[in-house]
């Protein structure tokens, strides 16, 4: 097995999304899902003749872009 078929197959441990399911399950729509597949921010697979985005790749995505709080109140900084 290649190192880019066991990268693969461990990302989608977690399960994969349709396009559809990144909304009702994500809240993210369709119109943000092609842009951040098409940033290459977001991967996919096609290989079942649907758009398939790994779940832990989403997960992953919307952890890189959590907003946190600092203690003392301030402005809000990214982790």
């Amino acid at each position: 097995m290649s190192d880019a078929t066991a990268a693969g197959e461990d990302l989608f441990s977690a399960g994969s999304v349709t396009i559809e399911g990144l909304e009702t399950e994500f809240g993210i729509y369709r119109t943000k899902a092609y842009e951040l597949m098409g940033a290459g921010l977001l991967p996919w697979s096609t290989t079942t003749g649907r758009r398939l985005v790994p779940r832990a790749a989403v997960r992953r995505l919307l952890a890189e872009g959590l907003i946190r709080g600092q203690a003392g109140g301030g402005d809000n900084a990214r982790a």
